[in-house]
């Protein structure tokens, strides 16, 4: 995250581990805004096709306004209005067909 965006109140963690998830970042607004990003890795995702499906199946969970999966790192973004459920961002990874690396 760059310095800009600390700048304007969001705090920016390294990696730290979150209910048995190691996430790799995860950031939200200390002004007290409703948004929280955060980072985990996917393990096993080999083309589109994979990425697509966790895209899909994470984007629907209740609250989550964006994803972004980046398939050479295996990194999984999401951007939502509150802090996603450990439980919920675990099972959508479940649900299509990949598990959460850590």
């Amino acid at each position: 995250m760059s310095s800009a965006a600390r700048s304007f109140g969001m705090l920016t963690l390294g990696q730290i581990p979150y209910g048995g998830i190691l996430l790799i970042e995860t950031a939200f607004d200390v002004k007290g805004a409703d948004m929280s990003t955060v980072t985990v890795r996917v393990a096993g995702m080999t083309c589109a096709h994979c990425a697509s499906s966790v895209h899909d199946e994470v984007g629907s969970i209740a609250g989550v306004t964006a994803v972004d999966v980046d398939l050479s790192t295996g990194k999984v973004t999401v951007e939502s209005d509150n802090p996603v459920d450990n439980d919920a961002l675990k099972a959508a990874v479940e649900e299509a067909g990949y598990q959460l690396a850590g």
